[in-house]
């Protein structure tokens, strides 16, 4: 995962598979950025142009992700392990101050997995929740 370093407005095409390979469901972005759903599948569907600033705030979104994915990369080297979490309710419990959704964190899970080798386990968090 790489943060985007293109300027402007990015393409319906970038932005889909930008937000797929985080992890991230278009209600959730939409919701965080403040649009309609109906606005973020115009964008997506390519009906309507992307504002320039949402370049930005994707690269935000993108460049926490390579924190997370280094942050979880150097503990599987250490641990053998990457621990992320089964649904949101439980990665609430473990970490009530991050803003992001489970589905995030699991990618950034799978991604530090393919950076940190094959030796490496991924697991769910042991706190118990509702599933």
């Amino acid at each position: 995962m790489r943060t985007p370093t293109a300027t402007g407005a990015m393409t319906d095409a970038e932005l889909r598979v930008t937000r797929e390979r985080l992890g991230l469901s278009a209600d959730w972005l939409s919701d965080h950025l403040g649009v309609q759903i109906r606005t973020w599948r115009r964008w997506e569907g390519g009906t309507a142009p992307i504002p320039t600033g949402v370049r930005d705030a994707i690269t935000a979104i993108t460049a926490a992700a390579l924190q997370l994915t280094a942050a979880l990369a150097a503990s599987a080297r250490e641990t053998g392990q990457i621990v992320t979490y089964r649904n949101d309710a439980a990665y609430r419990a473990a970490e009530p101050d991050s803003t992001y959704p489970s589905g995030w964190h699991r990618a950034a899970a799978a991604a530090a997995a393919e950076s940190a080798g094959t030796d490496v386990s991924v697991v769910y968090h042991d706190v118990p929740v509702d599933q």
